[in-house]
């Protein structure tokens, strides 16, 4: 074997180690990268306001990472990070639609909480009004005192969970925001029907 062959092949040996080692090296920078993506998406309430695409992109995170430690326990001549590479990729992807959904159903949910918000504070002024022409009312039929402080009641609990609606829009609490005013409508209408039912009655 001449000199010349001799250092061609040893050349080609040493290239193809350097390239089996930089292969062998973790994907740091695609780790980096997935973490930010993470921290963003829970920065963004992605836990609230995006659930199912926050805990998709958790598990593609796992997946990714038990992947980088299962190279991470071979020979390093061994190890191949091609797939951990792709798989974090995607995981990052997974937390950035994560990050996008829960900044845009926030979105939708401050729109809704502070529509609720001024419904209900209408509702309840109308509420509040039937009640005082009622306490007004001439006609007072047997059970009228009883019934009417039933739904001075009823009006008071739904003034207070108005309060309690709009505390949660205040500390920005959407989501919740959106829930409670759920949870009030039916009750809320069922007052405005009899208060409106009670005055036409006694025409008052």
């Amino acid at each position: 074997m001449n000199h010349v062959m001799r250092w061609t092949i040893i050349l080609a040996v040493a290239a193809g180690l350097a390239v089996l080692t930089a292969c062998a090296k973790p994907p740091q920078e695609r780790m980096d990268t997935l973490k930010n993506a993470m921290e963003l998406a829970d920065i963004a309430e992605a836990a609230t306001y995006a659930p199912a695409e926050l805990e998709a992109a958790r598990e593609a995170e796992r997946t990714a990472l038990a992947e980088v430690e299962a190279q991470n326990q071979k020979f390093a001549l061994t190890r191949s990070y091609e797939s951990a590479r792709e798989m974090l990729d995607k995981a990052s992807a997974a937390a950035e639609t994560a990050r996008a959904s829960a900044a845009a159903n926030r979105e939708l949910a401050m729109a809704a909480a502070n529509e609720a918000v001024e419904a209900m504070t209408a509702e309840l002024a109308t509420a509040e009004t039937d009640l005082a022409a009622l306490a007004a009312c001439r006609k007072k039929p047997k059970g009228f005192t009883q019934d009417l402080d039933l739904m001075r009641g009823k009006v008071e609990a739904l003034s207070g969970q108005l309060a309690e609606l709009e505390g949660e829009v205040d500390a920005e609490n959407y989501k919740a925001a959106v829930e409670l005013a759920d949870a009030m409508r039916p009750e809320m209408s069922a007052v405005a029907t009899d208060l409106s039912s009670a005055r036409a009655k006694l025409n008052c």
